[in-house]
């Protein structure tokens, strides 16, 4: 198809390509190719020496007329900016690129003045700045698969991070994430995020720099859909409470490869502290293999890595393959540091907390609050955390309806509760499960360290089977009101106090009993003080196939017998005495 273009640009462009480039020219057979034809000059697959153009016409104040004609012209499909040396042109107003052209750079040439560039591709090395921030970018396209944030001058040590990679997020838009290289750079206001960012895993650094005197509730905040976040380091630095806040009812969001640190409570806050807060109305999302240390609660004691709490339950999210270590509360009077908390959500959630790796944890390793949680094969390595005597609180503990624990491992530990579930005071929960978890705690003669502890005033289904656990004072304790329970294939094993106990001790409601329990086929060994089975207060109960061995005192202890109550069966056990 034939072209009609402008006489004065045929001139300049028919001298241009005749006197001055001859053949080939510039990088990769980039070339002009004219044609004379009945008075008029076609130019095919042709790519403009921009800066070339500008020298020749004098016009390097304000190059936006100039740039349109030749973006105007369909026979030019590429605009090269090259320079022999560093070159800034300006460019105001709004500039359209028909899809499909090119803006190409070698790094030579910065695009300055209050221009917005709508669409086309772009092609640049993804270290070199190529637009000053006042230039904006919209519909745009690049050819690799990241937008770099170095295009908008981004460089190591920078202290106005927040600004360039604003701009750089709105040039890319959803159509590809912005790439930060490896270096530190520093935020003085918090990070909006409104589409994908990804750095150098393990060398790209965001810290902030905010001024303490005004509390900065966030570092940053995912505001959009379908945003990732990935392999970038993200200090607070003391000055946030939280160091990523996901706004509610937002979808498709993933942060990975991150380590996330430094958030931290000033003395004139109150709010609890999160590496990561997400509230309500959550649909598939994936937080993993990130790594959670340096967040204190020095005021309040309050203090989580990762944080979900609202009233509308999250749905479709994993929580798997990260690392906490340093969620602490030091300084303050209260005990709360907690590494994964999940609360006040009313409806199953199902939510799935896996892989998860809980180092050195001062109060929880997990606080399983909202019904439907499944926690499994997490692992949980804790000695005693604090220097003031006191031990961790739980690796996990599980306060609503519904809650799966299962095939999870601790191998080191001394907890007051290894697994607990309810409080002391009032609450009743139902169906939960508690499978196949390996319970190795170090052994101590100080605090409670027992196993698997049940609290609770009238819980129902509750299901404890085939856990593994050893060095305790007890092993399972239904330390409350059940109806339904089964404990059933465990196994106990160097207890201080009993392996397995039915006996509502330290709940103190009236006529508090647990009715219809089922406890079979568990096994104990090496009991050093105490039975290996007690029971007391029980109304209804099968006992059987039980198993106990190197037992102080007795097997199974039925001397409270007048507090058994309903049908009782007791049969097939080898629990003998020592």
């Amino acid at each position: 198809m034939k072209t009609m273009i402008f006489p004065g640009i045929v001139f300049f462009l028919t001298w241009f390509v005749y006197h001055t480039l001859p053949g080939n020219f510039l990088d990769g057979g980039k070339y002009f190719k004219t044609i004379a034809e009945s008075n008029q000059s076609i130019i095919s697959s042709a790519t403009v020496d921009f800066v070339k153009v500008v020298n020749q016409l004098s016009a390097k104040d304000d190059v936006t007329f100039t740039l349109k004609s030749y973006l105007s012209n369909p026979g030019i499909k590429t605009i090269y900016f090259h320079a022999p040396e560093f070159t800034r042109l300006q460019l105001n107003g709004d500039v359209n690129i028909t899809p499909g052209k090119k803006l190409s750079f070698d790094g030579s040439v910065v695009l300055t003045g209050k221009a917005r560039i709508n669409g086309g591709i772009i092609e640049a090395p993804y270290d070199r700045q190529l637009f000053d921030t006042t230039v904006s970018l919209i519909n745009i396209n690049v050819s690799g698969k990241y937008f770099p944030a170095t295009w908008y001058g981004l460089k190591n040590n920078e202290r106005r991070a927040d600004k360039i990679l604003q701009k750089s997020m709105e040039a890319a838009g959803k159509r590809m994430p912005v790439f930060i290289p490896g270096g530190k750079y520093f935020f003085s206001h918090p990070l909006v995020v409104s589409s994908s960012l990804t750095g150098e895993y393990g060398n790209t650094t965001l810290q902030s720099i905010a001024d303490t005197a005004v509390e900065q509730m966030v570092m940053m905040q995912i505001v959009k859909d379908s945003v990732s976040v990935k392999n970038l380091n993200l200090d607070g630095n003391g000055r946030v409470i939280w160091v990523m806040e996901i706004l509610n009812n937002k979808t498709n969001v993933e942060i990975s490869g991150c380590k996330i640190r430094g958030a931290a409570q000033s003395a004139s806050t109150r709010i609890q502290v999160a590496g990561i807060r997400f509230r309500d109305g959550m649909d598939y999302l994936h937080i993993h293999d990130c790594i959670f240390s340096d967040i204190n609660a020095g005021v309040t004691g309050v203090a989580r890595g990762i944080l979900g709490s609202g009233k509308v339950s999250p749905k479709h999210v994993i929580i798997e393959n990260n690392t906490f270590d340093g969620i602490t509360s030091i300084g303050a009077s209260n005990w709360d540091a907690d590494q994964i908390v999940i609360q006040d959500y009313r409806d199953s959630s199902g939510m799935i907390i896996r892989y998860n790796r809980h180092l050195n944890i001062s109060k929880r390793g997990q606080k399983l609050q909202s019904p439907g949680l499944i926690s499994y094969k997490n692992e949980f390595q804790s000695s005693r955390y604090r220097t003031d005597g006191k031990r961790s609180y739980a690796s996990i503990s599980a306060y609503a309806d519904g809650i799966v624990i299962r095939d999870n491992t601790v191998t080191e530990g001394v907890y007051e509760n290894c697994i607990e579930v309810g409080a002391v005071i009032g609450e009743s929960f139902n169906n939960i499960c508690i499978v196949s978890n390996k319970l190795l705690l170090s052994e101590t003669k100080l605090g409670n360290n027992d196993g698997i502890r049940i609290y609770g005033s009238d819980n129902t289904g509750l299901i404890i089977r085939k856990n593994y656990i050893c060095n305790v004072r007890k092993g399972i304790w239904l330390d409350c009101s059940s109806r339904g329970s089964v404990i059933d294939s465990n196994e106990v094993y160097n207890c201080t106090d009993n392996a397995y106990c039915v006996d509502p001790m330290y709940n103190k409601w009236p006529d508090t009993w647990n009715s219809d329990v089922t406890v079979t086929n568990n096994r104990a060994e090496n009991v050093f003080t105490s039975s290996a089975f007690y029971f007391n207060r029980i109304s209804g109960a099968i006992i059987s196939g039980n198993r106990a061995e190197h037992v102080s005192s007795l097997g199974i202890d039925l001397k409270k017998i007048d507090s058994l109550r309903g049908k009782i069966i007791i049969e097939k056990n080898i629990a003998p005495t020592r």
